[in-house]
C-alpha cells in the first residue's frame, strides 16, 4: 500500500521521482546520508527539453556510492 512518509525509514526502500536534475540528485544523496535506500523511478514523457533521456538512468546509478 502507498503512503506519503512522515519520517525518513532508516535501512528501508524508498521510492523516489528522479528527474536527473539538482534537487533530485541531492534529495537521493540526503536520503542515502540519512540511511534510508533510494528506489529512482524515471519515466520518458517526451519533454522537448530533455536532450538525452538515457543519461538519466545512467546519473541516476552514480548516486548509489
Amino acid at each position: 500500500m502507498a503512503k506519503i512518509l512522515d519520517e525518513l525509514p532508516k535501512a528501508e526502500k524508498v521510492g523516489i521521482a528522479f528527474s536527473g536534475g539538482l534537487d533530485t540528485s541531492a534529495a537521493v544523496r540526503w536520503m542515502r546520508a540519512n540511511g534510508a535506500i533510494p528506489y529512482a523511478y524515471t519515466a520518458n514523457l517526451g519533454q522537448p527539453d530533455e536532450a538525452d533521456y538515457e543519461d538519466i538512468p545512467r546519473k541516476a546509478l552514480t548516486l548509489r556510492r
